[in-house]
Parts: structure tokens; C-alpha cells; sequence
């Protein structure tokens, strides 16, 4: 194959460029391809494009432009559709409407608010969104880490469950959610099955089931002196709002006292105010804490897989290594997450 057939065709660049390199150097020329190819898109505006992050399925830019900033986020086509997309968009539309504070997508002059983008051996989605403008909340400061931000944040996830969008026709999560890997070990394989026919069996009330998030954890909201600003509503699917629920508090409880093991009572102080904060928006139904009990379960499997899939395991700090360690041994046992902290908060959940 010739360096001149590499140059004419961008998919068979890629490939010569695989014959000489490792992962690692492929990452990087794909990166650079993907900034050189949206600073073009955008033109003359921008100043500065950089990875901010390179998840589990999205690759995501910070581009500073000439008047202000905005962030590139590129979806791989065999993953979503453009309907999916548009539906995303729309609830994300629905919600800042209704006065919730979320990254809202925009459009540059000539082009789709979705554009169709090729980098070298990938087709992506390309859509643009605001800058939040904003910061991770900083888990070691009291004055922002503390009671009333608990309350605040299961509040507007309250407010967030209340918009709802019935006519939209995005798939349940067990239809469409994330499966696992390939190379899961069949115990966790087993275990997931189990979990999902229990969701499975549960009704699909007004109250319990609808459009959620799907990943709410604090990684995906920032704030700035205005409060919260939600994003990366990707994986919004139709599932029970325990899930959002679920994921909130298994990261916060788990970060929190990871940052500050000093606070014996936190736990239990994060759950109460964050709960009825929820409350203030929407009731907790006795139903929704069997729910979140067993999403609490799933949130676990689901980092497992992850974990394993992502770290290398020969050169795990200690941390990583007590932390699959005790994912492993709460999803064989079948416990569930910081149970003895929920059975305090148990009656914040309407019978």
C-alpha cells in the first residue's frame, strides 16, 4: 500500500498509519486530526481546543472562541442515531424551559445543529453546547459541600423527574442501556440477569418511571455562583427515577467520605437533606426505596466492569485495588451499598 493511496483516502491513511504505531500514538494523531478538523469547522473564532475528557463512549472538547467558550461533544454513529440525538436535544430543550440550569446544545451559521463528522477511521455526531461557565463542587469545602447543596441538588433532580416527554420515543434502559463487556466474568453476568428481572417485574407507574438522566452523578453538573448546571444527558433513557436517585448517592456518599473520613455523620446527613429535597419536588414512595436498593446494586456491577475494563490491573494504585476488592465482594454477597446509612432515611419514604 502506498504512501500516496494513504494521503487520497482518510480511512486507508489510517490504516498505514497502524502498521508503524501503537494505541497510544494512534490516540494522539486521531486526536490531533479531530481538533484541526473542528478548529476549521469553527473557523477563525477559535483560539484553543482541548480534550476535556475521553469517557467511556464520547470524546468531548473545551474550545475557547474569540467571545467565549463552548464544548464539542463527538458520539460514534454505530452507538446513536440522529433520532436519538434529536430526542436528547429536545429534552434537554423541555428542561431549561421549565428552569432547570443545563448545558443547552447550539448551532453554528451554515451547518446542523447535528453535524455528520469523519475522523480518519470513525464516523461521529458533532453537536456544540454551552460552556458551563462553571467548576466541579469542591468536596473539601464546607461552604460548599454541605446541606443546603444536598438539599438543592435532590431538589432539582425532583424538578427534573417532573418533566416528562411521553411522545418521546427513546428505548427503556434494559432495551437500550449499557450490557456489560464481553469479557465480564459470568458471576457478574449472572448477578446483572438477576437485577434486571427484578426492575423487569416492577410496574411502570406515574410516579416511579419515566425520562431520567441515567448517569447523575456530580462529575456530569458544575457549579458557578448562580448554583448547578447539569450536562451530558447521553445516556437519558426511560427507567425508574430511583436510578438517578441511586447514582447521586452512591458517588457522593462514596466520594465524600473518601475526601472527608473525618465526618462520622455525614452519610446520613447527605441522605436526609438530599432526600427531602427530592421531596420538595416530588414524593418518595415506600416502592422507590426497594427500587433504589437494587439500582444502589447495579450502580456497583456497572463500575466493576468498568473498572476492570479500564484500569490496569498491574499497576492499580492501592486505592483502586481495595476498591475492586470491595465491589467484587458486595455484588457476590449480594449487599447492597451503605444500607445500615439508608435504613436511617427509610422513613422519608412515603408508604
Amino acid at each position: 500500500m502506498s504512501a500516496n493511496r494513504c494521503r487520497k483516502n482518510p480511512r486507508t491513511k489510517m490504516a498505514c498509519f497502524e502498521d508503524v504505531m501503537g494505541n497510544e500514538e494512534m490516540t494522539f494523531i486521531k486526536g490531533q486530526f479531530i481538533v484541526e478538523k473542528l478548529a476549521a469547522l469553527l473557523e477563525s473564532e477559535v483560539i484553543d481546543i482541548v480534550p476535556a475528557s475521553d469517557g467511556y463512549h464520547n470524546q468531548v472538547f473545551s474550545i475557547t472562541c474569540k467571545d467565549d467558550k463552548i464544548v464539542a461533544r463527538l458520539s460514534p454513529c454505530i452507538r446513536r442515531t440522529r433520532e436519538e440525538i434529536e430526542e436528547e436535544l429536545d429534552w434537554i430543550s423541555v428542561l431549561n424551559k421549565a428552569g432547570l440550569r443545563v448545558a443547552k446544545p447550539i448551532q453554528i451559521p451554515g451547518h446542523e445543529q447535528i453535524i455528520e463528522f469523519e475522523a480518519l477511521d470513525s464516523d461521529y455526531w458533532l453537536v456544540l453546547f454551552e460552556h458551563t461557565e462553571g467548576r466541579p463542587v469542591d468536596l473539601t469545602d464546607p461552604n460548599e459541600w454541605n446541606q443546603d447543596f444536598f438539599h438543592e441538588w435532590g431538589r432539582q433532580i425532583g424538578v427534573m423527574h417532573t418533566v416528562q416527554m411521553s411522545h418521546v420515543n427513546r428505548k427503556a434502559f434494559w432495551d437500550s442501556g449499557w450490557k456489560g463487556n464481553v469479557s465480564d466474568a459470568e458471576w457478574l453476568k449472572d448477578r446483572r440477569e438477576s437485577l434486571l428481572d427484578d426492575m423487569l417485574s416492577w410496574g411502570r407507574e406515574q410516579l416511579t418511571f419515566g425520562l431520567v438522566h441515567n448517569d447523575l452523578h456530580q462529575g456530569n453538573f458544575h457549579v458557578n455562583e448562580n448554583g448547578m448546571i447539569f450536562f451530558d444527558f447521553d445516556d437519558c433513557t426511560f427507567h425508574f427515577f430511583a436510578q438517578d436517585l441511586a447514582v447521586s448517592i452512591y458517588h457522593a456518599l462514596w466520594t465524600g467520605t473518601s475526601f472527608n473520613p473525618e465526618q462520622v455523620n455525614f452519610p446520613v446527613e447527605f441522605l436526609t437533606a438530599f432526600l427531602e429535597g427530592y421531596r420538595t419536588s416530588r414524593p418518595l414512595t415506600f416502592e422507590m426505596y426497594d427500587q433504589l436498593l437494587v439500582c444502589l446494586q447495579m450502580r456497583e456491577i456497572y463500575l466493576y466492569s468498568l473498572f476492570v475494563s479500564k484500569w490496569n490491573t498491574a499497576e492499580m494504585l492501592e486505592w483502586q485495588a481495595k476498591k475492586l476488592e470491595q465491589l467484587k465482594g458486595n455484588i457476590q454477597g449480594c449487599i447492597v451499598p451503605y444500607i445500615d446509612e439508608l435504613e436511617k432515611v427509610k422513613h422519608l419514604f412515603e408508604v
